[in-house]
This record gives structure tokens, C-alpha cells and sequence, in this order.
């Protein structure tokens, strides 16, 4: 009955692994490059287990026998199965839940037994592997695991010398495990799992054999696959190593030493031409900065020399923007007479902005100066104008009788 529903099982699982194979075969896109949060943690698996019931009377009081495993012909080569759902918080810690089922016998010399047994796991997943940091871009990993149990059975108790029921037992139990196991990554989203428990069951009568005096261990060997969920492009976190890509910014360092040690002879010509390279980019850097420097000089000696003309009212301005009534905002139209007076041109500007005769003379100066630096923000934005290269001067009284045309700025 035990193994029918572990057929049942493994045949189902089976299937659902087929399905996320050919899912990650279909998927397709853009290459990702994956970061510490990216990496996958989720992932489900399987395993099939031999079980084997542990003689122990260190659990039990001096006087009873406990029975043992593949011990006679009344015993079998157990079997059973692990299903579990995994969450890898980190690349060296994880939480396991999972369901077991499985079977077991034992004998003594005059009794034996067989049960059924169903339990609910939950444990935590240490990988050590991938605390070295001598240990990257590798497949393989090394684990423990510790954990507890709830669960039921069913136990039937017979004779060795007729073969005669002596006895049963139907109950749940708690209990704890621990052990460790391997792991080998088969491709970017499949592996591989070897792992061995030490498992120790807090019901006397698990074995059928139920003096109420203490615990009933047994081990647990499973093979099984897992697949962790996710882009393959992304890397899975069992998979990865504190020291190494993505995780941890050591790997890139490690992978470069790496590299050198591999190339001892170039080593010195590299590291040359890298100076040469450092070398000459700081020395072109620096004639950057002086031609910069020496351009912003001869711009701003032009500009001096331009407000210093006492003719430079005289000049005909490159191009004049009117305002509206109280306003130092630029028009659309003035916008455009702008972009298109000055579109190509470098040479330094000088502003003089205007007001009518309408409001005080303080408030009018405001005015004046909020337009001049109107203009000046948007030759900075839109044409490429540096600070340098824009003056504003005083404007002299205003010529203009039309209170309109009054309200302007003029670009020399």
C-alpha cells in the first residue's frame, strides 16, 4: 500500500518536472545582468529514500530489545519519498518544508514489525561550500541540515516463530533530525541532491515495540533532483558563493586574481601599459582643463572689452525681445526670435534690459535686471551659452516713448 503511493507520487512529480523543463526551454529574452537581488531562492524537489530502522536502547530502558533493519527475512529494503518546497535566503542559509512518506520494518530475534508513517518537515539548510572563498564557480556543494518533525504511523507487531500478530499501535509523534548531503548542479535551474539524516522519533511505539520508555531513531539515505524557479539568466542563490558574482563584489577581485596568476609573463608589460595609458589620460585631462580655463579667460577679456566700448550702444543689437506688461517672462515669439538671432553663434553677448516709464524707479531696476536674467537662462539652456560669456549692463535712460516698446531687452 506504502509503495503504491510512493509509485504514485514519483510518477506526478515527474510530470511536473517535465512541464518546468520544457517552460525554461521556451523561455526567451533580452541577457539579463543579474544583481545580488536577482538571484533565484525558491525551488521545489524530490528524493527517494531507503529507510532503515536503527537498533538503539539508549533511548529505551535496560530491560526491552530494541529491532533493527534488514534483519532476517522478515525484514525489507525500506523505501520512501521526499517532497519539499526550498527558500534560499542567502547563498549559505535556507529554510526547508517538505512532506515524507515511507515504510519501514525491523526485527529482533523472537518479534519484528512493519509501519507506515506520514510526517510534515521543516529545516534549516547550512552550505558550508559556499563560505570558502577558494570555492567558486563551482557545481558541486556540501551541506548540513538540521530540522524537526510531526507526523503519524501505523505500526503492527508479529512473532518471529509463527509469523502471528503480537500487537499494534496507531499514533502521532514528534521529532528532530539532522545530517548533511551533497549537491551537484546539473544546469542553471536543475540539481542533483545526495543526502543521509539522522532521524529520532518521539514515540516509543513507532517500531511497534511501545514500552512508553523513549525515542525511536532511524536513518534516512535519499537521491533526488530540485529545480529552482526563475530566468535561468538569473543566477540560482544555492548556487552562488558569498565570494563570488553576484553576491558578493570579493568574486570580481578573485576572479581577476585569478586571471593574473594565469598570466605571470604579461603581468609587468600589462601593468606598463596601464600606467602609459593612466598616464597620458591624466595628461590629456590636464590640457583639457587648461584650454578650458585659457578659453573661459579669453572669453571674459572679450566680454570686458565689449561693455568697456563707449560705442557699444551705438552697435546694432543681434536681436531685441519684447515683454508684457509687468513681466519678466519670455514670450514664444521671443523664444524664437532668440533661437533664431543666435542659433551658431559664440561670441560673447552683452544684455540691456529695459522698462516703461510706468512704476517707481526701484521697481522698475527689478524689473529690468529679473528680464536681463530671463534672457540669460535660456541662452545658458538653449544655446549653449556659458556664464561667461553673457554680460548685462546698466541701461541708459530709455529712448522709447511708446510704453511697449519700452518693455525690451537688447542682445550686443
Amino acid at each position: 500500500m506504502i509503495y503504491n503511493r510512493i509509485y504514485s507520487t514519483l510518477s506526478l512529480v515527474l510530470l511536473i518536472c517535465l512541464g518546468l523543463s520544457a517552460q525554461q526551454s521556451a523561455e526567451q529574452g533580452a541577457p539579463i545582468i543579474p544583481t545580488k537581488g536577482d538571484m533565484r531562492g525558491w525551488s521545489i524537489g524530490v528524493r527517494g529514500l531507503w529507510l532503515y530502522d536503527l537498533e538503539s536502547t539508549l533511548y529505551d530502558a535496560g530491560f526491552s530489545e530494541d529491532p533493527r533493519g534488514l534483519n532476517g527475512t522478515n525484514t525489507s529494503f525500506d523505501l520512501g519519498i521526499d517532497l519539499y518546497v526550498e527558500k534560499q535566503f542567502t547563498p549559505f542559509m535556507g529554510l526547508q518544508a517538505g512532506w515524507r512518506t515511507g515504510g519501514l520494518t525491523g526485527a529482533t530475534t523472537t518479534e519484528y514489525y512493519s509501519n507506515s508513517m506520514s510526517e510534515f518537515r521543516l529545516g534549516l539548510n547550512l552550505i558550508w561550500s559556499n563560505l570558502d572563498p577558494n570555492h567558486v564557480h563551482s557545481k558541486w556543494n556540501f551541506y548540513n541540515n538540521v530540522g524537526f518533525s510531526l507526523g503519524s504511523f501505523e505500526a503492527d507487531r508479529f512473532l518471529v516463530f509463527d509469523g502471528s500478530a503480537n500487537g499494534s499501535t496507531n499514533d502521532s509523534y514528534w521529532g528532530i533530525n539532522m545530517g548533511g548531503g551533497i549537491m551537484y548542479e546539473l544546469a542553471a535551474s536543475w540539481r542533483l541532491e545526495l543526502q543521509a539524516d539522522y532521524n529520532v522519533v518521539r514515540n516509543d511505539g513507532f517500531d511497534g515495540f511501545n514500552y512508553a520508555t523513549g525515542w525511536d531513531p532511524y536513518l534516512s539515505v535519499g537521491l533526488g533532483v530540485a529545480y529552482t524557479f526563475g530566468s535561468t539568466e538569473k543566477p540560482a542563490m544555492y548556487a552562488g558563493n558569498y565570494f563570488e558574482v553576484p553576491y558578493s563584489d570579493l568574486a570580481n577581485a578573485k576572479a581577476r586574481l585569478s586571471e593574473l596568476e594565469g598570466r605571470v609573463g604579461n603581468l609587468e608589460a600589462d601593468q606598463s601599459r596601464t600606467k602609459q595609458n593612466l598616464e597620458q589620460g591624466l595628461a590629456e585631462a590636464a590640457k583639457r582643463d587648461k584650454d578650458l580655463s585659457d578659453t573661459d579667460n579669453e572669453m571674459k577679456d572679450r566680454l570686458t572689452k565689449l561693455e568697456a566700448k563707449p560705442d557699444l550702444m551705438s552697435q546694432p543689437a543681434k536681436a531685441i525681445v519684447f515683454f508684457e506688461f509687468d513681466s519678466a517672462v519670455l514670450s514664444k515669439e521671443a523664444k524664437k526670435a532668440l533661437l533664431k538671432a543666435l542659433s551658431g553663434n559664440k561670441a560673447p553677448v552683452v544684455l540691456t534690459a529695459y522698462a516703461d516709464a510706468i512704476g517707481s524707479e526701484e521697481y522698475n531696476k527689478k524689473l529690468k535686471d529679473e528680464r536681463a536674467e530671463a534672457v540669460k537662462a535660456f541662452l545658458i539652456e538653449n544655446l549653449s551659452y556659458t556664464e561667461s560669456m553673457i554680460g548685462i549692463k546698466d541701461a541708459p535712460e530709455n529712448s522709447q516713448k511708446e510704453n511697449f516698446l519700452a518693455r525690451r531687452v537688447e542682445l550686443r
